[in-house]
């Protein structure tokens, strides 16, 4: 039992044994009291039957005497039978009593005596009476005084008792006041804590399964009552995904002898996903009855996010890696096209012009032209190249991209443009630009699953500071709850493998890097209307065209140094070149090419690749030309410059002819340095 019903069953025992000795003491006081008034009255009895046989003359009738002497003898019997109880306490008495019978026994025997010796005899008999008397009463006055004395005694103890037990009675009510404060303080502390965070806390009964508690974060992550819970504890099960609901059984099962973890997907009601992380521990513990029992603590963390960042991780190294094999693959297939591009000009020029090959030669370098456009939206795309700006006819452009977006989008996607009746002119990079577009026209083709119309038009700003570029759809428009995270990296409403999330990431930076901004209006099944404003040039002056350069006079007798490494594009700029004024010398590699320059060829012009074999690449072998032989023009050319450009701050001072390149832009480039 527990010490607080111990308490209170002393407590009872005492009341009752208190209330028992209270009656058994009244009882014993009344019965000394009674023998106090009996032995009073036994004394009057003896005085007046006494006096009735010493005053009986006789004369007088004979049953006088014999009624003295009966009363005489009652009260003598009342006397020796109370002072026979109390013979055993005071030895004195036995002696009185002795005498007393001696005396009776002698009047008796002198009943008919003489009148003289009766009386004497008589006399004796009423000291010795009285002496018994006085002892009897004093004995009897100190048993009841005696007994109020114990009386009290063990009423003070049993009071000191009883009070003893209610002080411990009350310090172990405080106590266990206290306790009940501090378990409530204790649980109280505890549910704030499981309730306001983002974790899940379980706790079952691992052998009957029954559930002892689960925190309301609950309903947050499964939109599902406690209550319902309660009432049925495996209806959460329901919501597991099919899929996943074996190994969510098989971890549940090996909880019950090692802490075990399983992530599981779960469908909320709006057919949602969430992915789910539970780790399950078992411990052991003690009931009521100190018997063991075995509990499984769980805790629920939603982790939909982390597998959503982790995906995108996998995406972004995807990217990483489809980067790092473009930029691989980049500056060998660039050479090719520079081959390519280059010998098809040659034959063109060696053509006569209405010669049929001529149609066949350019169309040669028109492919070649658009495999290095290709090339070069690839890198950018895999951020492995900077696309540098220039300026550019954007209306020529748009109009230039029609074919290209109508093939694109299909016959289900009708493209209306609307050019700008006037010149626009921006500084920007043509090939990011027409990516921009072409990310926002695919998903405007996303939006219009059964088809539609995707707008384009060209205008100027009011202030005439911003070429206007809309791009709308007749689409089923964009949510507003996500409309303000349309331009964050890697976010998209897309289906799996269907969208990376980066296009409109990539739009929003080329219009930043740019200078200028993006706007997007939207409204659900109306469609959306994604505008871009790009600063406008002050002048048109020679835009888009790289031959105008050429209508300036070139300097013959200049003394080229060509550094190439690859001897289909060494060979083929050497053809470029063989026609012109240039005397050109070239090296294979960077080793060479120094080579010549310390055997003091007084060369004017240097034109090397960047990425060559050995310890030297281009960058670092135009450095050494730059500070030992200055009088040298140099111009870099590279079909992938990789991170090499922000190895080596001094690459922006040289000119840069990217691969592949035709014998027009080469010459164009020749011709630019020599007028700087």
């Amino acid at each position: 039992m527990r010490r607080l019903e111990l308490i209170y069953l002393a407590i009872f025992v005492l009341s009752v044994l208190l209330l028992g000795l209270f009656i058994l003491r009244d009882h014993a006081v009344r019965q000394l009291n009674q023998q106090l008034q009996t032995l009073h009255y036994a004394r009057q009895d003896f005085d007046a039957g006494a006096l009735h046989i010493l005053l009986a003359d006789t004369s007088l009738v004979q049953w006088q005497r014999e009624v003295g002497q009966q009363r005489f003898a009652q009260a003598l019997a009342s006397l020796l039978e109370i002072a026979s109880e109390h013979v055993n306490s005071r030895s004195s008495l036995q002696q009185e009593i002795l005498q007393i019978k001696q005396s009776m026994e002698l009047l008796l025997s002198l009943s008919t005596a003489p009148e003289a010796e009766l009386s004497q005899q008589i006399i004796r008999l009423r000291l010795n009476i009285e002496q018994l008397y006085t002892l009897l009463n004093a004995e009897l006055q100190r048993e009841l005084k005696n007994s109020r004395y114990w009386f009290l005694s063990l009423v003070f103890s049993a009071i000191l008792l009883v009070a003893g037990l209610f002080i411990t009675l009350l310090r172990t009510e405080r106590k266990r006041a206290r306790f009940h404060k501090e378990l409530y303080d204790s649980e109280h502390r505890l549910s704030l804590i499981a309730d306001n965070i983002d974790e899940v806390f379980w706790l079952k009964n691992a052998e009957t399964g029954e559930l002892l508690y689960l925190s309301s974060t609950f309903e947050k992550l499964w939109q599902l009552p406690v209550r319902d819970i309660h009432a049925n504890p495996d209806i959460w099960l329901q919501r597991v995904h099919p899929d996943d609901r074996q190994s969510v059984h098989e971890a549940i099962a090996q909880s019950r002898l090692q802490s075990v973890s399983v992530d599981f997907r779960i469908v909320q009601p709006d057919d949602e996903i969430k992915w789910v992380c539970d780790r399950l521990f078992p411990v052991s513990t003690f009931n009521d009855n100190n018997e063991v029992i075995q509990l499984i603590i769980v805790i629920e963390s939603d982790i939909t996010q982390a597998k959503l960042l982790n995906e995108k991780l996998s995406i972004a190294q995807k990217l990483e890696s489809l980067g790092k094999l473009t930029g691989g693959i980049a500056h060998d297939f660039n050479n090719l096209l520079t081959v390519i591009m280059g010998n098809a000009q040659l034959i063109n020029d060696l053509l006569l012009p209405d010669s049929p090959l001529s149609e066949i030669a350019a169309l040669i370098v028109k492919a070649a032209e658009r495999g290095a456009s290709l090339n070069r939206q690839l890198l950018a795309f895999a951020s492995k190249q900077q696309l540098k700006p220039e300026k550019i006819d954007v209306c020529e452009l748009l109009s230039d991209m029609q074919h290209l977006l109508r093939r694109t989008m299909g016959d289900s996607i009708r493209i209306d443009y609307q050019p700008c009746p006037n010149d626009v002119y921006c500084f920007v990079d043509a090939g990011q630009l027409q990516n921009a577009l072409i990310n926002l026209c695919i998903n405007a083709k996303d939006a219009m699953p059964a088809g539609g119309t995707i707008s384009i038009s060209l205008q100027r700003s009011d202030d005439n500071n911003y070429a206007v570029i809309h791009v709308a759809d007749t689409g089923e428009g964009i949510a507003d709850s996500v409309l303000p995270h349309i331009f964050e990296p890697f976010f998209t409403t897309k289906a799996k493998q269907k969208g990376s999330g980066l296009g409109l990431s990539m739009v929003y930076g080329f219009v930043k890097q740019s200078g200028g901004n993006i706007k997007v209006k939207s409204l659900k099944s109306q469609g959306s209307c994604f505008t871009l404003l790009l600063p406008l040039c002050t002048d048109s002056e020679n835009a888009g065209s790289i031959e105008n350069v050429l209508e300036q006079p070139l300097k013959a007798g200049k003394k080229l140094l060509l550094v190439e490494d690859d001897d289909m594009v060494r060979d083929s700029v050497l053809q470029m070149l063989g026609n012109t004024d240039y005397s050109v010398v070239s090296a294979a590699n960077a080793d060479s090419g120094l080579a010549l320059l310390n055997e003091h060829l007084d060369f004017d012009i240097m034109l090397t690749d960047i990425i060559m074999p050995g310890q030297l690449n281009g960058i670092a072998l135009a450095d050494y030309v730059q500070q030992h032989f200055p009088e040298i023009a140099i111009i870099l050319t590279s079909g992938y410059v990789g991170d090499l450009q922000q190895q080596y701050s001094s690459f922006a001072s040289y000119a840069f002819l990217a691969k592949p390149f035709s014998k027009t832009q080469l010459l164009t480039a020749l011709a630019q340095l020599e007028t700087h």
